[in-house]
């Protein structure tokens, strides 16, 4: 098994195009382990008390989509948001 510092030390040597590549590949195969455990936690019900939480705040006007505050912004409504970022 290779160690990460020879990976880190490998990577440091590469070309700059070389290096993008690495950052493309590397972040697709991150994505698709991400997807998997997302799917797999969305298979064992671990996401379902988030997302009822979730749509509690949403239907109590307590959060705005999109609002880069996110959780409890403040703004009670999606119209006050968007007056203020538009």
């Amino acid at each position: 098994m290779i160690s990460v510092q020879a990976i880190e030390d490998a990577i440091q040597q590469l070309p700059e195009t070389d290096l993008a590549e690495l950052q493309r590949w590397f972040s697709e195969f991150y994505g698709n382990i991400w997807d998997k455990k997302i799917e797999r936690d969305a298979d064992d019900r671990k996401l379902n008390a988030l997302a009822a939480e979730a749509l509690a705040e949403y239907h109590s006007g307590l959060s705005c989509i999109g609002c880069p505050r996110s959780r409890r912004c403040g703004f009670g409504s999606h119209a006050a948001y968007d007056r203020l970022t538009s």
